[in-house]
């Protein structure tokens, strides 16, 4: 008996052996350097061009992955009404958001853009504020990140120079946003806020630091003119002055809007130094900023730095450093009166990155 349970259990170990021979896909695991691990692990949309491993589990799981690649518009669909069905939860939801940007990024479709905002919005700002995303679910702030270019990229004018902030209805692959802004938003100490630049997409140079609150809301710089044309031809400052702002989407209904076809949403500006926090729901949520990304930007412009730059010099000169170590270091205080936000304490250097 013995000996025949021996060969039952050598015939078992040669099956096994067979199958995992004849396996298409072999299934193993090697030692690598954690480097190597750690950006595999958090390689997202934004970082590496493809899908972090969350979403494509996601495709795996709904058995979408082939279909993305062959039908991405199909498989959204297919993956946004699971959503909205309810047989799908968050993970889901986020998936729609990466990969919604990720097929903007391939064809240039605003109403994708924009709806990886409206997903991600959905995904971090929940109606029951008991399931918002756990702090340290790394989704969590790549969901800010794709809310935050989703709407740089949806709201970009014609030649992507400027973000276009105004009211209007907007296209979505499941039906419309309808934005309303209100343009009182651009009026700043008797100036108008216009061009719009997105920061974000800024690369510094010149400068040792640039500092970075991370947050919600598109990180923007723009240009103030004075309203009054006589006090305009007196003014040497407002034609290169660039003011940091954060325009914010505050999308209205919840995950139950993404059934459509309309959703309402509130497009909301905020200049940076007057304002660090907003209230979603009872939450209170930092705003993006890049003031070194903006003050870069206005010195660029300059005529000292165009100067300095066809003499072949730094225009870093010692009065222009000491305006940036300023500038740079400068801590948004809070005087928001339109969400009735109580005083915060000034965040300290560990808040900037």
């Amino acid at each position: 008996m013995a000996q025949g349970r021996g060969c039952a259990l050598l015939s078992l170990v040669g099956c096994v052996a067979l199958l995992a021979a004849a396996c298409a896909t072999p299934v193993g695991a090697v030692r690598v350097e954690p480097d190597v691990v750690h950006r595999t692990l958090t390689g997202s949309v934004l970082s590496v061009g493809t899908p972090s491993i969350p979403t494509q589990n996601v495709l795996h799981e709904q058995n979408l992955a082939e279909r993305f690649d062959e039908e991405p518009e199909a498989a959204l669909a297919d993956l946004h009404a699971a959503v909205v069905s309810g047989r799908r939860g968050v993970s889901a939801l986020f998936a729609l958001s990466e990969l919604s940007f990720f097929h903007a990024e391939r064809t240039h479709k605003r109403a994708y853009y924009l709806a990886a905002a409206v997903y991600a919005y959905a995904f971090l700002f929940p109606d029951d504020e008991s399931t918002d995303p756990d702090p340290f679910d790394p989704r969590l702030r790549l969901a800010a990140d794709l809310y935050n270019r989703g709407i740089t990229a949806a709201l970009a004018s014609e030649n992507r120079a400027y973000v276009d902030l105004r009211s209007g209805v907007f296209a979505l692959p499941f039906g419309e946003l309808h934005v309303s802004f209100d343009r009182d938003d651009l009026i700043w100490h008797g100036r108008e806020l216009t061009k719009f630049v997105p920061v974000a997409e800024l690369d510094v140079f010149g400068l040792r630091a640039r500092y970075r609150r991370s947050g919600i809301g598109a990180p923007l710089a723009a240009s103030a003119i004075v309203r009054d044309p006589e006090e305009a031809a007196r003014d040497f400052v407002a034609p290169r002055l660039q003011v940091p702002v954060t325009a914010v989407l505050r999308i209205q209904g919840g995950r139950e809007s993404l059934a459509g076809p309309q959703i309402r949403a509130s497009l909301e500006l905020y200049v940076s130094t007057e304002t660090e926090l907003v209230t979603i729901g009872t939450r209170r949520v930092p705003l993006e900023v890049e003031p070194t990304a903006a003050l870069a930007y206005q010195l660029g412009q300059s005529p000292i730095s165009a100067k300095s730059s066809r003499g072949g010099h730094s225009a870093t000169t010692p009065a222009v450093r000491s305006c940036i170590r300023r500038c740079s270091s400068a801590r948004p205080s809070v005087t928001r009166s339109r969400n009735s936000i109580p005083p915060a304490s000034t965040p300290d250097s560990s808040e900037w990155s």
